[in-house]
């Protein structure tokens, strides 16, 4: 087991990753999760707007665990820097019968422009 972490910890190292969570998420450790992104993106000096979006679309995936997830709001979410850019992963078990609603969001989503992202949100 031991081995297997360490071997966990350098893939995320390769990778970039240095948040990840996984387990059951709530509004109040989104809070937690939230401090702690910020101040580790701060040590790193990144600027205030970068530290600003990174953390509103950790929020947003967040939020999108504990409303949709299958599994009583458990996901998982990452985030690294790789190639001078942030990134945030996130997923989650959604159930069936929010599939095609999800999907169709989504989909409007990704016809956006930046300006029309900015108007929805």
């Amino acid at each position: 087991m031991v081995k297997n972490l360490y071997a966990l910890k350098k893939d995320f190292g390769k990778r970039g990753i240095f948040l990840s969570f996984s387990g059951p998420l709530s509004q109040e450790l989104m809070v937690e999760i939230g401090a702690t992104l910020k101040q580790k993106m701060k040590l790193e000096e990144a600027s205030k707007s970068t530290v600003f979006r990174v953390f509103s679309m950790v929020v947003e995936n967040a939020q999108n665990i504990i409303y949709y997830s299958a599994e009583e709001s458990h996901g998982i979410i990452i985030v690294g820097y790789e190639n001078k850019h942030y990134f945030v992963m996130s997923g989650n078990m959604v159930k069936n019968e929010k599939v095609e609603r999800l999907r169709k969001k989504l989909t409007a989503l990704q016809t956006m422009d930046k300006d029309e992202l900015k108007k929805h949100y």
